[in-house]
């Protein structure tokens, strides 16, 4: 690979990390509210959703999927420093 491209590649890699959109590139269903419920005789509320069991099976293994994504983006952005960071500069 041309260093050129390394660098354009180092680029995409550092603009996924700052947008940290893994989970929506992978396909995260975000398509439920979340609200807040008084807990009855107490001050304290608990959280719930209108997410359907369906989107919570499958927002769980898009959640494993865009971890792995992360994982995987992030080695290739240190493998790519580690062995092309001085010859960027030459």
């Amino acid at each position: 690979m041309p260093k050129e491209a390394r660098i354009e590649r180092c680029l995409q890699l550092l603009i996924n990390i700052k947008e940290d959109n893994y989970s929506e590139r992978c396909g995260y269903d975000s398509n439920y509210e979340v609200y807040f419920k008084p807990i009855p005789g107490s001050d304290n509320f608990t959280m719930e959703s209108t997410a359907t069991e369906k989107q919570k099976q499958h927002n769980t293994k898009i959640l494993h999927e865009a971890n792995e994504l992360e994982e995987t983006e992030w080695n290739e952005l240190m493998d790519i420093l580690k062995n092309d960071l001085r010859s960027f500069w030459t």
